[in-house]
């Protein structure tokens, strides 16, 4: 692989990721701007359970993406390291 090539890889590589945790922590402020004080403070635990699986579950598309864009740079970073291309 060319250095141009390369350093291609890595910036789109990052570009990426940096897009998928740019909308995950959005989600995450919006998730913190929504909480209800009156009921957390009924039942913090309860209340913060079910709010952090109502985000996770909003989240899984978002956590989907990252996986595959890491699989896909781990799988090219291995086929440079065995001189496959």
């Amino acid at each position: 692989m060319a250095i141009s090539e390369q350093s291609r890889f890595v910036r789109d590589f990052y570009n990426g990721r940096n897009k998928i945790a740019d909308n995950i922590k959005s989600s995450a402020d919006n998730v913190l701007n929504a909480i209800d004080l009156d009921s957390m403070l009924t039942n913090p635990t309860e209340y913060l359970k079910l709010l952090g699986n109502e985000w996770l579950k909003t989240q899984q598309s978002e956590f989907k993406k990252a996986f595959k864009v890491g699989r896909k740079h781990g799988k090219e970073i291995v086929r440079e390291f065995n001189g496959k291309d």
